[in-house]
């Protein structure tokens, strides 16, 4: 695939974001769009891959299921949405261990870690089972949490 073949763009419910984006990636200027992740309004035809980079994890499990069902509604046939989120374990150390991480990481990266939900992976596993997508593919990275590839 050619990058005359690449469409990229992007949406973000902060101006403050896109402008740093349109900065970094002036050749990308035109295609970033100011919209909300819930409810976007300027999505329009298929997409082959879209992206949801630490967006989800502030949102219900009703919210995200929403989003994931609209957003399926412009997936293409093949396409694939792609989730790296930061949610919890079940149970135990590891959730605690999760948690202690969470916080950390929020005060190295300067936000605040009770605006998280705080969902479990399972939870997020129902949800997107609800969506009618499947799991494909499932990558655990320490401490940003999880990529998962989500298809029909």
């Amino acid at each position: 695939c050619t990058s005359a073949n690449i469409e990229l763009g992007g949406i973000d419910s902060s101006e403050k974001m896109l402008e740093g984006a349109r900065a970094k990636y002036p050749e990308l200027a035109v295609n970033l769009r100011l919209d909300e992740a819930l409810n976007p309004t300027t999505l329009d035809g298929e997409y082959d891959m879209i992206l949801f980079l630490k967006v989800l994890q502030y949102f219900s499990q009703e919210e995200i299921e929403a989003c994931l069902k609209q957003y399926m509604a412009h997936l293409s046939e093949e396409g694939v949405i792609v989730l790296l989120n930061r949610f919890v374990s079940e149970n135990g150390f590891k959730q605690k261990w999760d948690k202690f991480l969470l916080r950390l990481y929020a005060k190295i990266m300067g936000f605040n870690p009770s605006d998280y939900r705080n969902l479990k992976f399972s939870e997020l596993d129902e949800v997107i089972l609800e969506t009618g997508l499947k799991i494909q593919r499932r990558v655990k990275i320490p401490i940003s949490g999880e990529l998962i590839i989500l298809g029909r």
